[in-house]
């Protein structure tokens, strides 16, 4: 087969990609599921009131604009940069997020904008104050009063909005009136010099994370400074990913870890959000939040930037979490890739592969060695051509197993038909690791959910036990916590 046939490359292509996706998740999300991005738009009130606003209804703001009263003002994240401005927010919940509510007092021209909800009540306690209808939209387009979905907390791409307000004199309220000056920023420096100069008071009572109990008033959300598209200009954009925070007996303690996980799809399929909402990656994202780890899940850029976006994503984690041990988890073609990104970033403390391809010149042509050519083989190259091979071994996690530093799980169906001959990529792996620690997991197959073909419940169990499961022996080991685990052996497990 040659890779040059482009038209018989892109049939091959697309149907085992299918093969790939469905294999991977049959309950996968439809598009209309997909969490979308609304923009932000921002205006100010120039005919005299002190009243500024946000929204995401386009028309709302072309509306008031009309009226002489509005005028549209740019989002600027910086003193001294008006071009970066712009800013998003989801239009449904995700992971990690919460509603940024809008207010309106209609006595006093003033509108208002809140993330906390007993602070939402307390205002609409008083009849002055109500809904302001056409702050945001649904997901059905209807004009709502929920601006949107922000991030509870400083992340990847996204930056702090702030709040604060000029209290009427001698007026005796904690709360905006007539007299009042609103102000919205999204300018930390702007922020504090209007409360130390010009006599502000930050307004709300800021998020509370595991990560800051004590949140600084008038921080009522984060935005999203870039949208989920490649636009291929010095990794601006950011793709999409959901944040978990500990739960169950967790639940608002500081988190054990981080653990970073990494999607399928024959390395072709990204930007789309339906690859991280899938049952697969959500309910393991949930597994790690129960055992007391902050999770993040993210996307990528497909095909010949799939490997660059992941290492660029995780720099921008790493420096979003410094003080967190982080591991990576991966499914598939997201395996391949989190082992690469960890032979690459050495304060990776582990890496879970499942399913993941390991060897990529030894796969049999037909399977995930045509996608692979694709992605990591120069164009027009054959795919047996030494140099395509080459390609492909340089891009496999057996031949550079040496260079990973984490400690590392690999686990795999015996049976998996989509990744070719399974336990021979296991075993190649594992022969690169003798000496240091790499657990190998052979699993049976059965009906429950799992990378490319379903497995029973005691290969579920050797994985994914709450108490003695191997994931969980894995990060025992990177956190200190080894109990009779032998932390530092080399060993194949098999249900």
């Amino acid at each position: 087969m040659y890779i040059k046939n482009k038209l018989f490359v892109t049939l091959i292509n697309l149907s085992l990609i299918l093969a790939i996706f469905n294999s991977i998740s049959p309950q996968i999300a439809t598009a209309s599921s997909n969490p979308k991005l609304n923009k932000v738009f921002r205006l100010n009130n120039v005919s005299g009131k002190n009243d500024q606003l946000l929204t995401t209804s386009r028309n709302k703001a072309d509306q008031l604009v009309a009226t002489n009263s509005w005028v549209e003002q740019q989002i600027n994240w910086s003193d001294t940069s008006i071009n970066d401005n712009k800013s998003w927010v989801y239009d449904r919940i995700i992971p990690g997020t919460l509603p940024l509510y809008c207010l309106y007092n209609s006595s006093q021209s003033i509108h208002f904008i809140t993330s906390d909800l007993n602070q939402r009540n307390s205002l609409l306690s008083n009849p002055n104050w109500i809904n302001f209808i056409g702050c945001g939209t649904d997901i059905y387009g209807n004009e709502t009063s929920i601006l949107g979905y922000s991030f509870r907390e400083k992340s990847p791409g996204a930056g702090a909005i702030y709040q604060l307000y000029k209290p009427s004199y001698n007026s005796g309220s904690n709360v905006p009136n007539d007299s009042s000056i609103v102000i919205t920023t999204m300018i930390k420096s702007t922020a504090d010099s209007l409360v130390a100069n010009y006599g502000y008071q930050f307004y709300g009572s800021g998020i509370k994370t595991p990560y800051n109990l004590q949140a600084p008033s008038g921080n009522i959300g984060y935005l999203l400074r870039y949208e989920h598209v490649d636009t291929s200009s010095s990794n601006i954009d950011q793709p999409y990913y959901e944040i978990g925070y500990p739960s169950g007996e967790f639940i608002n303690k500081y988190p054990k870890g981080l653990m970073i996980l990494v999607h399928g799809g024959g390395w072709v399929n990204g930007d789309n959000p339906g690859l991280v909402l899938q049952p697969l990656m959500r309910n393991e994202a949930i597994w790690w939040n129960n055992q007391g780890w902050q999770t993040i899940n993210i996307d990528y850029h497909p095909g010949r930037k799939a490997l660059d976006s992941v290492k660029s994503t995780y720099s921008k984690i790493k420096y979003w979490r410094p003080q967190l041990s982080k591991c990576i988890w991966g499914s598939s073609a997201g395996a391949q890739l989190s082992m690469l990104t960890a032979a690459s970033n050495s304060d990776i403390k582990c890496v879970i592969s499942h399913g993941g391809p390991l060897d990529l010149p030894t796969l049999q042509a037909g399977s995930v060695k045509n996608a692979a050519a694709m992605v990591f083989c120069t164009p027009g190259t054959d795919l047996d051509d030494q140099g395509c091979l080459d390609q492909l071994a340089s891009v496999s996690p057996a031949r550079i197993a040496s260079n990973i530093n984490a400690r590392i799980l690999i686990a795999a169906n015996k049976f998996d038909s989509i990744v070719s001959d399974p336990v021979q990529q296991l075993d190649s792996f594992n022969q690169a690791r003798v000496g240091r620690q790499n657990w190998t997991a052979r699993l049976n197959t059965g009906t429950l959910l799992y990378t490319h073909k379903n497995i029973d419940s005691v290969s579920k169990n050797l994985i994914h036990d709450t108490n003695n499961g191997l994931q969980k022996k894995l990060v025992d080991c990177v956190l200190g916590v080894t109990g009779s685990t032998n932390c530092n052996s080399n060993v194949v497990f098999t249900p």
